[in-house]
């Protein structure tokens, strides 16, 4: 996930399914092992699988993921918005991210233009990264896919007149999920409530 930290704060804003094991009002309660054996390893897929689920829930799981750490390691209150951050221009048209996220510690506010991305296993040139990965396998891992992924993130930004940020940041939820899983986390708590409404509606087509 790419972040762009904004301070004016111009817009309203309001605001996986991988082995889901509950779900009440869009919140998800999801086994972390298996949402990284999900997304990490080939072996859990057939190909398209996991790139259909990320299509139908993926911005809603990663934006929930930096919930959780943003609640939980930082201690601050996060709202996340549908609203899509686009360049403004004619009618609205032009390049688009995917979310806005406003976060607040204090008296701190801090307004986010975020790029949700997939870089799991199944993506093209993804790779496993084997849940009991060594921390030297994980930064090894971690340097390809930046190599592969980012490394020229400084080429893509969008136009300043339309843009209006401070720093780029990058979220792993990968990483923030292995994280939890060594602190003797089993579960994680997700609110996804894009999915939840998708989900239904799947089983209203297809019982």
């Amino acid at each position: 996930m790419i972040f762009r930290g904004c301070k004016s704060l111009y817009h309203a804003l309001l605001c996986a399914y991988a082995y889901s094991q509950g779900c009440l009002q869009g919140k998800f309660l999801d086994f972390i092992r298996s949402l990284l054996e999900y997304f990490d390893l080939k072996k859990t897929t057939q190909k398209g699988d996991a790139t259909g689920i990320i299509a139908m829930i993926g911005e809603d799981l990663g934006a929930a993921i930096f919930k959780h750490h943003y609640e939980t390691v930082h201690k601050g209150k996060i709202q996340i918005s549908d609203v899509t951050p686009t360049v403004g221009g004619k009618r609205g048209k032009g390049k688009k991210l995917d979310r806005w996220i406003l976060t607040q510690k204090h008296n701190r506010k801090t307004l986010y233009q975020t790029e949700i991305k997939n870089w799991c296993a199944r993506a093209i040139g993804g790779i496993d990264i084997p849940i009991d990965s060594s921390p030297k396998e994980l930064k090894s891992c971690v340097r390809k896919n930046w190599a592969r992924n980012a490394s020229s993130i400084d080429t893509h930004k969008l136009e300043q007149a339309y843009f209006h940020f401070d720093y780029c940041w990058i979220f792993s939820c990968s990483l923030y999920l292995r994280h939890l899983l060594r602190e003797g986390n089993t579960q994680i708590e997700l609110d996804m409530p894009n999915a939840q409404r998708r989900i239904g509606q799947l089983r209203r087509l297809f019982q």
